[in-house]
């Protein structure tokens, strides 16, 4: 999808929304000159990745003329990034010369003139007027859309170049790295041989040994020192070029420059990309049992936390409120990354053999995983958004993302009791994990990381990223433990695989804000600044407040609002800020007397919770005074009507068909005479006769057509 509203993001702080146009104009003018002193600038190599151009040259100077195998494959490897980053830097201005005629069709939105009768119109029509702004109108939304799209293609192609100079460079400073690890390595043992050499032959009294011994301690020293000075050029030059790639990135989001204070032009300014909020209706039909904490009430509160934030900060938020058809499909067919064939084939029969009202699916000791016919559909879209949000991630569609979705999907392994839990927990896809495989096997990704900080463990994700060993995933959890705390997994801090560590806080007491803070959180980021991960998905739970029904942390909302900043701002300095976060637990959701979501004013867990999440992934933050309160009451209530205008249409629609099938039942057209005003049996009649199973009514109908 096209963010058509991206308009909105070019106004600054206090500027009303009809100052958008004038705004846009200014960001066009302000990108061509920008554009035409990049183009003649001398040099403009030097002002790509000074330090590795410098790091390439010094790299070319140690080799000289050496003919090996080794020198030619680096001296090949040194030009595909010199060519590589050449090729950046065409294309980088292409797409910032499509922002900027993009931007330049940007205009406020009109305001309607009032008609206060005859003697106001004066000698022209004000309906020929009017019809004509309309059409003009019209123009310019599809010529701003036309180039929205074309500035899009141009970006994503600026990206992908991005994205091979970095796979380019980060492979040629890994390759050095593992050459002076080795180097370090053998110059640390020889320098340890040469002192053994030397207090041996200082017992033997042997003082032309010893000398030896001393001279070549001293050269294996300066052979170390070498060494490690190597690499910390390695990592200068590996943070400059992760700084650089940082920036090249947000200049190519934001396509439109504007002019600092010192005549230069800043590129990661006004126009970058918003955070995408993405929710669907059908993960509000998904209904469970009455004593279950995860109820419909929740997907309605985060749906309406999410409308009003978007509706008090536009120009930060982007929401997509139904999942595009073509993420359904492809969800429904990258299944197989995730979980086995006989698993999905399972579920879904099961879930489309229920009826309307909430029954146990896998049955035994998993009284918690419920669902109804209309649960495979809910998780199938919930599975959906995740794959639709880290596609507008990677894409720079937007900055980040959350997936207001619902059932969770954590506890959900390739099969099911994965890693020996006693139940599904609530779960049935696992939309994190198949958000990650989706990430590297169709767009490429090298490394995805997925955090998880639900109270729970995430067995499935778990699961599902470590059975295979595969290098290319990374999961990391804190998590409750002890004897009674579902699932009963993650309690080994360091198991045995290099691509999971478990942060599980071992007393028997909650989970405090000084532990997640203080002594998880900071082991996680050591772990994520070692693994270096493209993308950042993060299993966001919210069960461990303070006033959650699960009772298992003491944690609040200012508390979760610090861990997501923190998160952001990692994100931001090391893969580019491409963030996407998927909604799991979280469980303090006030209800009413018939369990719908209601606002009391009590700052229930999941409401606060969620509103600081969004929050900071936003970096959006509304006035003092504002009464958020009745902002979740106004929205949960909108929401609540379309909920019920869509049952009621949908109702409307299967009696009608029941209608059509009586007709024809009750009098069929002659075989003579037929009849063109005579009912028909469609296939929409037949379908909503199928939904009551009157299998044999069915069929006799089908015999007489």
């Amino acid at each position: 999808p096209v963010d058509v509203g991206r308009a909105l993001a070019y106004l600054r702080e206090g500027d009303a929304s009809d100052l958008c146009g004038s705004r846009a104009s200014e960001a066009h003018k302000a990108t061509k000159k920008a554009l035409k002193a990049c183009k003649g600038a001398d040099g403009s190599r030097a002002s790509v990745a000074r330090e590795l151009w410098l790091y390439l040259a010094a790299r070319a100077g140690r080799r000289g003329s050496s003919t090996t195998c080794s020198s030619l494959s680096d001296a090949a490897a040194e030009r595909d990034v010199a060519a590589a980053l050449q090729d950046l830097e065409v294309v980088t201005l292409a797409a910032a010369a499509a922002g900027a005629r993009a931007c330049s069709r940007a205009k406020a939105p009109k305001t309607q003139k009032v008609d206060v009768g005859p003697m106001s119109r004066g000698d022209g029509d004000p309906m020929s007027e009017s019809s004509s702004d309309s059409s003009d109108d019209e123009g310019d939304d599809v010529e701003l859309r036309r180039r929205l799209v074309k500035c899009r293609s141009e970006r994503a192609a600026a990206l992908e170049a991005l994205e091979r100079v970095d796979g380019l460079v980060q492979g040629l400073l890994d390759r050095d790295d593992a050459l002076l690890r080795r180097t370090c390595a053998n110059a640390a043992t020889d320098k340890v041989d040469r002192d053994v050499v030397a207090r041996r032959a200082a017992r033997n009294r042997d003082q032309d040994a010893k000398a030896a011994a001393e001279r070549g301690a001293k050269e294996a020293q300066r052979a170390l020192d070498d060494a490690r000075a190597a690499r910390r050029e390695v990592q200068v030059t590996r943070d400059a070029w992760l700084t650089h790639r940082n920036r090249t990135r947000r200049r190519m989001l934001a396509g439109v420059a504007r002019v600092t204070s010192s005549d230069e032009y800043a590129w990661d300014a006004p126009g970058a990309p918003r955070t995408l909020c993405v929710y669907d209706r059908r993960c509000r039909l998904h209904s469970t049992k009455p004593h279950c904490v995860e109820q419909a009430r929740r997907a309605v509160a985060a749906a309406a936390v999410v409308e009003a934030r978007a509706r008090r900060c536009s120009n930060k938020l982007w929401v997509e409120r139904t999942v595009h058809g073509s993420y359904l499909q492809r969800a429904a067919s990258s299944l197989a990354y995730a979980h086995t064939r006989s698993y999905v084939g399972a579920v879904r029969q099961r879930c489309l053999d229920l009826a309307t009202e909430a029954t146990m699916i896998f049955g035994g000791e998993d009284e918690d995983t419920c669902g109804n016919r209309d649960t495979w559909g809910a998780a199938i879209a919930a599975s959906a958004a995740v794959i639709q949000a880290v596609d507008a991630v990677l894409s720079g569609e937007a900055r980040n993302a959350l997936c207001a979705v619902r059932p969770p999907g954590h506890h959900a392994g390739a099969s099911i009791n994965s890693l020996g839990a006693p139940g599904n927990g609530y779960c049935l896809l696992n939309h994190a994990a198949l958000g990650a495989k989706h990430a590297a096997h169709e767009r490429g990704l090298k490394r995805v990381a997925v955090f998880d900080f639900d109270v729970h463990h995430g067995n499935g994700t778990e699961d599902i990223l470590a059975r295979t060993f595969d290098p290319r995933f990374m999961y990391l959890s804190l998590h409750a433990t002890g004897e009674d705390v579902f699932p009963g997994s993650g309690r080994r801090a360091r198991p045995d695989h290099p691509g999971v560590l478990n942060a599980p806080h071992r007393a028997e007491k909650v989970v405090t804000t000084e532990w997640v803070l203080e002594e998880a959180l900071p082991r996680i980021l050591n772990a994520l600044d070692a693994f270096r991960p493209d993308l950042l998905i993060l299993s966001s739970g919210f069960d461990a407040h303070k006033r959650d029904p699960v009772d298992l942390g003491r944690l609040d909302a200012a508390d979760y609002g610090v861990l997501t900043r923190r998160l952001v701002d990692w994100a931001e300095r090391k893969c580019c800020g491409r963030l996407v976060s998927v909604l799991e637990g979280g469980y303090g959701v006030d209800c009413g007397p018939g369990g719908e979501y209601v606002t009391s004013g009590r700052k229930e867990a999941f409401d606060t919770c969620l509103r600081a999440h969004v929050d900071e992934l936003a970096g959006a933050f509304v006035e003092a005074d504002v009464d958020e309160d009745a902002d979740l009451r106004q929205e949960a209530d909108a929401i609540r009507a379309a909920d019920a205008a869509a049952a009621a249409a949908a109702a409307n629609s299967v009696r009608a068909h029941r209608a059509a099938a009586d007709a024809f039942f009750r009098d069929p057209p002659g075989e003579d005479e037929p009849s063109d005003d005579a009912p028909r049996l469609t296939a929409s009649a037949l379908s909503g006769l199928g939904r009551d199973g009157d299998q044999d009514r069915v069929d006799m109908l089908l015999d007489k057509e």
